[in-house]
């Protein structure tokens, strides 16, 4: 019987390890080295990346791509994007603290090179039914908030603005329009 008990204490220190490592260490590590990239400051607010540490952030980007990131938390309420894009070939997109791509958004989607994003975090089941229940106290066909949003599962996560150049002359231009992007607390 006693060695029942350790085998069972064993098996759920395992069982808890595991689960550590797969739910918590994954969106830890994307925190940690985002920070290491961008440093610990580096939190809500828009900034564009040299090329060395662009191509840390974004494996696919070259020399001459332009990035742009947002380290953004919306624990403690929503982030407004307002992002202005060169015009020519962008892609947009928001990434959880786990890395998974929640949100993405191209030139040709968007059809213009300003747009506001609000990021927040998603609701639990109990206020998404209780946020449904107040839509259908509203008159019918009534729009009670327009605009884009985006909801995103965990609190921290990463806005990144790309932009693939195919020559290096341009990128001055082009880190110019994206400095003028913001991302704030809302």
């Amino acid at each position: 019987m006693f060695r029942f008990i350790w085998i069972a204490v064993m098996l759920f220190t395992a069982l808890a390890v595991h689960a550590a490592k797969v739910v918590v260490l994954p969106s830890r590590n994307f925190d940690l080295r985002v920070e290491q990239i961008l440093g610990s400051d580096s939190s809500t607010r828009f900034v564009v990346l040299a090329p060395d540490l662009a191509m840390r952030i974004v494996p696919t980007s070259s020399a001459h791509d332009v990035v742009g990131v947002c380290h953004f938390d919306v624990g403690q309420g929503p982030v407004l994007i307002d992002a202005i894009a060169p015009k020519t070939y962008w892609t947009f997109a928001i990434y959880s603290s786990q890395g998974q791509q929640v949100y993405a958004l191209t030139d040709v989607q968007a059809g213009v090179s300003r747009f506001q994003l609000e990021i927040s975090q998603a609701k639990d089941l109990l206020a998404q039914v209780t946020g449904m229940l107040e839509q259908v106290k509203q008159k019918p066909g009534t729009i009670s908030e327009a605009g884009s949003k985006v909801e995103v599962a965990t609190a921290r996560g990463l806005a990144v603005l790309w932009v693939p150049l195919s020559d290096e002359i341009y990128r001055g231009t082009i880190e110019a329009v994206m400095r003028e992007s913001v991302c704030r607390k809302k």
